[in-house]
């Protein structure tokens, strides 16, 4: 039974602030406007983001909510892509194209040639990366429009809440449904735990510009 027609659903909390909790809450606002929904995060929130690379399922996914291409570039740092280029997955030196939209030769031929088409923003097959916390800003910015959300930023715990549904989307850390029995650790073999992000400028757009993110196998990291 779908969600809007379970009467036995009324009230619904969705506990954690990070990426997860930000697209839960607002899926569920836009699409089940006569539930009442709760979003309990801590006030000192801390979301782990850096750039986020998505596929155009996800990006049409976000336009459903509301979120368009155009905004995520606006208001997230975004820039386009058709696609992905691997870099130095298999060995050293080799490279291959993955295109948005299976079989369209239309769009590898752009990545081939490197090349930003005038009209990029009318294919279909388009996504985005952009900055995972600049666009959990800009959505702090639509939840005001919805009358069916409360919003507490404090620490509660489950024994606290009296939903009718509760979603954990507090990562890792799982704090309403415990650890994970089936969980396997590898930090033992991880030497790292810590990502440095910056923003590498231009030193020639002309040939660096292309309509594809470029993924590059690294020996560490």
């Amino acid at each position: 039974m779908a969600l809007q027609e379970n009467r036995n659903i009324s009230t619904i909390a969705v506990v954690g602030g990070g990426t997860s909790g930000y697209i839960t809450t607002l899926f569920l606002c836009k699409k089940y406007p006569k539930k009442k929904i709760t979003w309990i995060y801590p006030e000192a929130n801390d979301p782990i983001g850096v750039g986020e690379a998505i596929v155009p399922d996800v990006s049409n996914f976000l336009k459903d909510l509301g979120i368009t291409t155009e905004d995520l570039m606006r208001h997230a740092n975004g820039t386009l892509k058709l696609g992905i280029k691997f870099e130095d997955f298999n060995k050293e030196g080799e490279s291959f194209r993955f295109p948005f939209g299976i079989g369209d030769g239309a769009i590898d031929r752009i990545m081939s040639l490197g090349t930003i088409p005038s009209n990029m923003l009318d294919y279909k097959d388009i996504s985005v990366h952009f900055r995972a916390t600049e666009v959990l800003k800009y959505m702090d910015t639509l939840y005001g429009a919805f009358d069916n959300l409360e919003i507490k930023r404090t620490t509660a715990t489950l024994g606290e809440l009296s939903h009718d549904l509760i979603i954990d989307s507090t990562g890792f850390g799982r704090h309403l449904l415990g650890p994970d029995p089936e969980f396997v650790s590898i930090t033992d073999k991880i030497p790292n735990n810590k990502a440095l992000v910056f923003r590498h400028p231009y030193t020639n757009k002309k040939e660096q510009m292309v309509p594809y993110s470029i993924f590059k196998g690294m020996a560490h990291g």
